[in-house]
């Protein structure tokens, strides 16, 4: 016991950064990659990317902004630009491609947890002039070791009926992908967890 007068201070047991409302952005999930022609870091999304994201808006095709946010967006308003960069990496992760030397960023993979932590939804964009060359590929690989590691159950992904690129990259990823009659959107999914081997004797 601690002599009258006198307080006792307890050892600090948080990592560092826990205290934070928004923790750090999480440096060690960077990677470097190498695909013909290209020299790529994929990291999260910072903050301090706000203008390079715009420059990635502005600078893909009309079809494909459809294609990702399903409504026209040519641009993104400030607010929405913070909302884009400025995430709580506890709750939703965006990893982007930033090119070696330029920073530019040529596509992200965006990943949202659902309340509970099982399932989590993702949604990628490649700028246009960059297709083809598999970056689309390299994100949604990176989205599922991220989600993977960190105990989701299930990735799924939304995706218009007539992207059909993007149908046959969820399916190259090892994804089953369903279509309800008429619908406009396909769900893709994937599960994260290896099923069990069967159950023992009772």
């Amino acid at each position: 016991m601690a002599p009258e007068g006198h307080k006792r201070i307890a050892q600090a047991t948080r990592r560092p950064g826990e205290h934070l409302a928004i923790r750090p952005c999480p440096r060690d999930l960077e990677e470097r990659l190498e695909l013909p022609g290209l020299a790529l870091l994929l990291r999260p999304i910072r903050p301090e990317d706000a203008a390079a994201y715009a420059d990635l808006i502005a600078r893909t095709g009309a079809d494909d902004l459809r294609m990702r946010f399903f409504a026209p967006a040519r641009t993104l308003p400030a607010r929405g630009l913070d909302r884009c960069t400025q995430i709580n990496y506890d709750r939703e992760m965006a990893f982007v491609a930033a090119q070696d030397g330029s920073g530019d960023i040529l596509g992200e993979v965006r990943i949202f947890t659902y309340p509970g932590g099982d399932t989590a939804e993702f949604a990628l964009l490649v700028r246009t002039d960059l297709q083809r060359r598999g970056l689309g590929r390299a994100l949604l690989r990176k989205a599922i070791e991220y989600c993977r590691a960190r105990g989701n159950s299930t990735l799924i992904g939304q995706i218009r009926t007539d992207n059909e690129a993007m149908l046959a990259l969820a399916r190259q990823c090892g994804m089953e992908v369903e279509t309800a009659p008429g619908a406009s959107l396909a769900v893709a999914h994937l599960a994260l967890r290896p099923a069990c081997a069967g159950v023992g004797p009772a």
